[in-house]
């Protein structure tokens, strides 16, 4: 059996001590005997979800498909020959007091202006609610017959309670 999985940090694991080993994608693998298909990404976008699952070569059948759902602000864009995340997370950073930043990562003082003047004055929730009604609906219809399991990390007002909770059933 195999089992796909997409969505952001919450889904790769990012924070746990052993990642790989101690996600919840791979404990519910573990669970089943199934083998472990992860594509999440840190600070990932449910654009980003979505295009990975209908762009990306992927012609393997999977038995289930997990998808996590995030916070809608999040989106990406396509810069020098690679995709973006952004967040308000990203647009929230003191870019000058805080030192350089990582390698591969220049970017994002460089193009901290316009991030913030995105979500300061053209985003608003209601387009990340409606995008968030989009992807979920395209991914129900592109896997039409299949097995999926959503989740979402906007279930409860307690956490980043300005985005609300999630606009879309999940499981």
């Amino acid at each position: 059996m195999k089992f796909y999985f997409g969505g952001c940090s919450f889904t790769k694991g990012v924070g746990l001590e052993n990642k790989k080993e101690e996600r919840w994608s791979k404990l519910v693998c573990d669970y089943f005997d199934a083998e472990e298909h992860n594509f999440s990404e840190s600070c990932g976008s449910n654009n980003r979800t979505l295009r990975k699952l209908l762009l990306d070569d992927n012609d393997i059948d999977y038995q289930i498909y997990f998808i996590q759902l995030t916070m809608p602000s999040r989106t990406e864009f396509f810069l020098d020959n690679e995709w973006r995340n952004i967040s308000t997370l990203t647009a929230n950073i003191d870019i000058e007091n805080k030192p350089d930043p990582p390698p591969g990562k220049e970017w994002k003082k460089k193009y901290l202006p316009a991030i913030n003047a995105y979500y300061k004055k053209i985003y608003h929730k209601e387009y990340g609610n409606v995008n968030e009604k989009i992807v979920y609906k395209s991914i129900n219809a592109y896997l039409r017959d299949k097995p999926i399991i959503w989740t979402t990390m906007r279930s409860s007002h307690h956490y980043n309670a300005e985005e609300g909770v999630s606009s879309v059933p999940v499981d």
